[in-house]
């Protein structure tokens, strides 16, 4: 074995002992200070927010469910992983309140709002989905309309 990589292996092993134990501090901290650093953070060190994110306790990660919609609605590098952390939390809990933590960002929604909620939503549930669809399929937007649409007839068959 190359000793260089064995070296590396050695510091990527001191490394991730040292972040699992300035992690168990974080998390063991004031709840709201929490949330705050890492919503602050996100824009600083989206790797770091969202490896956070992935270990913060389910309430914890329900309070941030507005924040992570709001990263969750447009197509960008982080996007897959956004919502893999939203999909950690109970679908039943999901399915009863993502709704209101997208409508205040779906009333001046876009079409890439609507698309990636529609998207996010199908991983949640059909009949989740097909409620913003139809609002989608009903909206003077063209693009919005659109977006509706086509997901009504992905729905319809299925």
């Amino acid at each position: 074995m190359n000793q260089e990589m064995g070296r590396v292996w050695d510091e990527m092993e001191r490394a991730h002992r040292d972040f699992n134990a300035a992690l168990g501090q974080f998390l063991s901290g004031d709840k709201n200070t929490r949330l705050q650093l890492i919503t602050e953070g996100y824009n600083k060190n989206r790797h770091l927010a969202l490896a956070v994110l992935e270990r913060i306790p389910e309430q914890e990660l329900k309070d941030c469910l507005p924040f992570l919609l709001s990263h969750a609605r447009s197509v960008h590098g982080y996007l897959w992983h956004v919502r893999q952390v939203i999909l950690r939390l109970p679908k039943d809990w999901l399915f009863e309140n993502i709704e209101a933590a997208a409508e205040p960002l779906l009333q001046s929604g876009t079409y890439d709002d609507y698309r990636r909620f529609l998207e996010l939503y199908l991983s949640i549930d059909p009949n989740l989905t097909r409620r913003l669809a139809v609002r989608a399929a009903g909206s003077s937007d063209l693009d919005i309309r659109q977006a509706g649409e086509d997901f009504l007839e992905k729905l319809n068959g299925a």
